[in-house]
């Protein structure tokens, strides 16, 4: 119900870092009003296939058509970006990614597919074109869905008149574990793409102290003190 929905988006949008939270009644006005929203859908390719917010595009498709135009504080005037996820989790860390690693002002975190139900109105089911091309797609054969993936049980809360679309618990496992490895692969990627200092760092000297007999000793006799020891 509407309640433990709310209680989940406090629980995993609120308390996590990355932009701030717009409520889906603005978000739905805003876009009715005819503002340049632009919903970027961070969930898995399993989870889109069932539904999508109408007109949003994936990850891959906003940073290979859409972010590289919104360098620039000119160029992002009117525009408003909005990513989403079930709750706002997912959407926070990939709202923290471009507010930190491309300087994007622009942002809000959405409350997610759940809330949408409630307040922000239908869901489409997307083509395969739109989840495999580019994001100016046409969305012209996307039909209407009452269907929703929640991810998990715990989240099976969307309004009346939807049906619920949900993975399996060790499903779930997995696709967290897999999201995990490809974040922490991306930021090694991006750890190993750093310049390296110009030069080699100053090395160490390795040179052995003489001992106190060498230095009571002349300099000839030290000399074959040392090929002795050494």
């Amino acid at each position: 119900d509407r309640a433990h929905a709310e209680l989940l988006l406090q629980r995993f949008a609120a308390a996590s870092p990355g932009a701030p939270l717009i409520p889906t009644a603005e978000l739905r006005d805003r876009v009715q009003a005819g503002d340049r929203v632009v919903f970027v859908d961070v969930r898995a390719v399993e989870e889109q296939r069932v539904s999508m917010i109408p007109g949003a595009v994936t990850v891959k498709a906003f940073e290979a058509d859409i972010l590289p135009g919104l360098q620039g504080e000119a160029a992002r005037v009117g525009t408003l970006v909005v990513p989403y996820c079930t709750c706002g989790y997912r959407s926070a860390l990939y709202c923290r990614r471009l507010v930190e690693s491309h300087g994007l002002g622009c942002v809000r975190n959405g409350e997610g597919v759940i809330m949408w139900t409630f307040e922000g109105g239908s869901l489409v089911r997307p083509s395969r074109a739109r989840l495999e091309a580019a994001a100016d797609t046409a969305v012209a054969d996307e039909e209407p869905t009452t269907k929703v993936h929640v991810y998990g049980k715990m989240w099976d809360c969307a309004a009346d008149g939807f049906t619920t679309v949900y993975l399996p618990a060790w499903r779930g496992a997995v696709l967290y574990v897999v999201e995990a490895c490809r974040k922490t692969t991306a930021k090694l990627g991006t750890a190993l793409r750093r310049p390296l200092p110009d030069g080699p760092p100053e090395a160490e000297s390795r040179e052995k102290p003489q001992s106190v007999v060498a230095r009571t000793l002349p300099a000839d006799r030290a000399a074959v003190f040392h090929r002795q020891v050494a």
